[in-house]
């Protein structure tokens, strides 16, 4: 008889205490539940495939949600929210490893008087239009970002200025050229880029190539202004 109970409480440990403690713990820490080992299907499998199932479902949703903040609603391209994280983090790698990277700020030339003229719907188709031409012209690896009203920006990652400066360069033509949305129109965008120096955060990098953007409108638009300033080390070279 005391085996007999002995076996009971060991087979009820094992096959119903156990799983039902595990999947309470994975509840708890709202995992997964794992490896119950029980050899046929019974109610206490039945709710831990069911409490899977809601929960992948449920982090499914949530890593969507979180991947929608990061999108521009109109270009469905990056936004601002996603720009500032990956900044960061090719700042890292550069702080840790140098390894470099360019930005490109451009927004579109006369913007305001597109939407003026031609209504807000046609803005739209504008930035839309100008969005598919970007990417057709940059890597799977660069990463494009709307990050205000008629302003884009391109990171460049392990990207030297003079290379980013060609890509930019067939940017503003192809713009120039191959934009029709507005019919007997040419729209163009001014173009500033500059590449990370050992001194930079972001602040310092967008306010520099902010300033070149600015520069390239006051100088007659439809241009791509560098930042050409010697590194830290070429400055120390020098003295």
């Amino acid at each position: 008889m005391l085996l007999f109970l002995i076996f009971m409480f060991y087979w009820l440990n094992k096959n119903f205490t156990q799983p039902i403690k595990k999947i309470e713990n994975a509840m708890s820490v709202s995992k997964l539940v794992d490896n119950i080992n029980i050899k046929n299907e019974n109610e206490i499998t039945h709710i831990a495939n069911v409490y899977n199932k809601l929960l992948t479902n449920l982090h499914n949703k949530i890593k969507k949600n979180r991947e929608l903040i990061r999108i521009d609603f109109l270009t469905k391209i990056k936004n601002r929210k996603a720009f500032h994280e990956n900044i960061l983090e090719l700042l890292s790698l550069y702080k840790r490893y140098q390894i470099p990277f360019s930005i490109m700020l451009f927004d579109i030339d006369n913007f305001k008087e597109i939407n003026d003229t031609y209504g807000h719907s046609v803005g739209d188709e504008v930035l839309k239009d100008i969005t598919k031409l970007v990417q057709s012209e940059i890597r799977e690896s660069d990463l494009l970002y709307r990050v205000g009203g008629e302003e884009f920006v391109v990171l460049f990652p392990q990207t030297s200025l003079e290379s980013a400066k060609k890509v930019a360069g067939k940017i503003r033509k192809i713009i120039q050229n191959n934009l029709n949305t507005v019919e007997n129109k040419t729209i163009s965008i001014s173009i500033g880029v500059c590449e990370v120096k050992l001194d930079d955060n972001e602040d310092s990098l967008y306010k520099k190539v902010d300033q070149l953007l600015y520069k390239a409108k006051k100088s007659g638009k439809n241009s791509c202004l560098l930042y050409t300033s010697p590194s830290p080390r070429d400055r120390t070279r020098s003295r």
